[in-house]
């Protein structure tokens, strides 16, 4: 069991959310993961739609990257939204951490199907990296790509609940390279994941204490491993594979001034994992005592679960101040 407790004042400037798919997308090491946005405490109001910006970005550094690869990190991403007149999202995203650790480039696109809300949405990326800095008698380096498919389909509409079905399926390969170890010269990893994945997303909004409002999503992973080359240290099962996974998000308001926002994020094995689908319990969004991807001991973990609660006060417009705490477990399976 690990855990953290900190209670400490932090200022920041709060920035207008950008347009989905940038502003809060994936970190390198959870890239196949598509993250839920921030609630709000009620329902909005519909209005006149405002124009849509037509190219938005972000650009920033810091030091959420991993021991591995470089602890800084930066991130340059760009949305071209709406340049067909489909309501259509183009991404670009790409991040580099410090010493030249990992180089991560990816291309999504994401556009409407039908009348219903109904959504398509396809993304590829590749990564290099370099751990010699790391561990020098092993001076491994490696590269891996991806592609994916998200479909998602409105079930439920209402003011105070939406529920929505997806269906994505995800195909990525690994290859390392060692210039040290036993076998210098040839590759110490060669597998190719695949995986579909059943989802259920939510959203409700309720009074338990004040005004809250819920996101989340329940999902069903099922995959195959296929490994044609892990060395021992670093090999994990081959073949199929199945695991649950749950995370939701709560804002809870408190006063005018005040809310308490809630973080869930948990993963069951229901069979051994690959490394590629294990669970850690470090990250800039998980236990923060942690670096990106440690904290679950030499080979992470197939089961576990992070919590986080922040209390925020808003001291005016553009500034708030929170305390947090963290708790992690997990299991290796």
């Amino acid at each position: 069991m690990r855990f953290l407790i900190l209670g400490i004042l932090f200022f920041g400037q709060i920035v207008n959310p950008l347009y989905a798919g940038i502003g809060s997308g994936p970190a390198i090491h959870d890239r196949n993961v598509i993250p839920l946005p921030r609630p709000t405490t009620e329902p909005k109001e519909k209005s006149i739609p405002s124009p849509i910006n037509p190219i938005t970005g972000i650009l920033r550094i810091d030091d959420s990257g991993s021991r591995s690869t470089g602890f800084t990190k930066g991130l340059v991403g760009i949305s071209f939204n709406d340049f067909l007149k489909k309501a259509e999202t183009l991404t670009i995203r790409e991040i580099h951490t410090s010493g030249n650790g990992s180089d991560y480039l990816e291309l999504g696109v994401k556009f409407p199907i039908g009348l219903e809300g109904s959504t398509l949405a396809f993304r590829a990326g590749a990564m290099n990296y370099d751990v010699g800095q790391q561990n020098a008698s092993l001076d491994a380096s490696g590269n891996s790509d991806f592609m994916d498919a998200n479909f998602i389909k409105p079930i439920l509409k209402s003011k105070d609940l939406n529920l929505d079905f997806g269906i994505s399926a995800i195909r990525a390969s690994y290859i390392e390279n060692r210039g040290g170890g036993t076998s210098p010269g040839h590759p110490a990893t060669d597998k190719v994941d695949q995986r579909l994945d059943l989802a259920l997303y939510f959203n409700f909004y309720d009074k338990l204490f004040n005004q809250s409002g819920t996101t989340g999503k329940l999902v069903f992973s099922h995959g195959d491993v296929d490994a044609a080359h892990i060395v021992d240290d670093i090999g994990g099962p081959s073949g199929s594979f199945s695991k649950i996974v749950a995370q939701f998000n709560r804002l809870e308001k408190i006063t005018e001034q005040d809310n308490l926002y809630i973080r869930f994020k948990g993963q069951y094995a229901l069979t051994a994992l690959d490394a590629a689908e294990e669970f850690s319990l470090g990250g800039l969004y998980n236990v923060r005592v942690y670096p990106n991807s440690e904290g679950g001991g030499p080979d992470n973990a197939d089961s576990g679960f992070v919590i986080n609660f922040e209390l925020e006060r808003m001291l005016n417009k553009n500034l708030k101040a929170f305390a947090f705490y963290d708790f992690g477990k997990i299991q290796i399976y």
